[in-house]
């Protein structure tokens, strides 16, 4: 059974509630548009992508959420190391170097803890926010997308009416799954693998919040 209520049209619907659907979410709202987010897991959540980049600092500025990230206990990174393939030279690339003011400084941040940073500041600014809350499915009349189909755990799908839909839903990729849209990229035969260590020892200073990157032979780093 598909429940619709009639207080579920918005302007704005938004897939996905990380750091990507929180942000366009927060800026819509301000701008006086009703904007929902849809996220399917509970917050905080664990994810992988770290290290912030500087040019990120703008949008972080526009957000508001500078204060917060300078009374966190984020390591602040100014800059990121290379280390050469044999080990025996390294150099350092400052942001401090192509970017003026305090723009070229970012943070090393725990994703549990800023995802969640982010779409509480998105409630904050008056953002509706599901949690544990899955779109199953984008709802189209012809080519254009007027809602989304949404279920709750321990609940019925629900037709939620929507202006506009945003797919911020990031790998999972609701609207390309849904269109069959996702192909192979011709040549992109890479793999990665991601782990977390304790005791490694940081730079004094300045650098104690670097990114270091180790180049191996054959294009290949971590």
């Amino acid at each position: 059974m598909i429940t619709r209520q009639s207080d579920t049209s918005y302007d704005v619907a938004v897939i996905g509630g990380g750091p990507a659907g929180a942000t366009v979410a927060t800026f819509l709202q301000r701008q006086g548009h009703r904007c929902l987010v849809l996220e399917s897991s509970t917050f905080p959540r664990y994810h992988i992508g770290e290290s912030l980049i500087p040019h990120a600092y703008g949008t972080l500025d526009r957000l508001g959420l500078l204060p917060k990230l300078r009374t966190s206990h984020f390591p602040v990174k100014h800059s990121v190391r290379f280390v050469s393939p044999s080990g025996k030279h390294a150099a350092a690339f400052y942001f401090s170097e192509t970017i003026e003011g305090e723009g070229a400084q970012t943070w090393q941040v725990e994703r549990a803890e800023f995802d969640q940073m982010c779409l509480d500041h998105a409630r904050e600014n008056g953002v509706e926010v599901r949690t544990a809350t899955r779109a199953k499915q984008v709802l189209f009349e012809g080519d254009r997308a007027v809602g989304v189909l949404a279920q709750s755990r321990d609940s019925q799908p629900e037709e939620i009416d929507a202006r506009v839909v945003v797919d911020a839903s990031g790998r999972v990729t609701v609207i390309g799954s849904q269109l069959g849209l996702k192909t192979d990229v011709a040549g992109l035969n890479k793999a990665s693998i991601w782990g977390y260590y304790r005791g490694g020892k940081r730079g004094e200073g300045i650098d104690a919040g670097e990114t270091t990157i180790f180049m191996i032979a054959d294009r290949g780093w971590f």
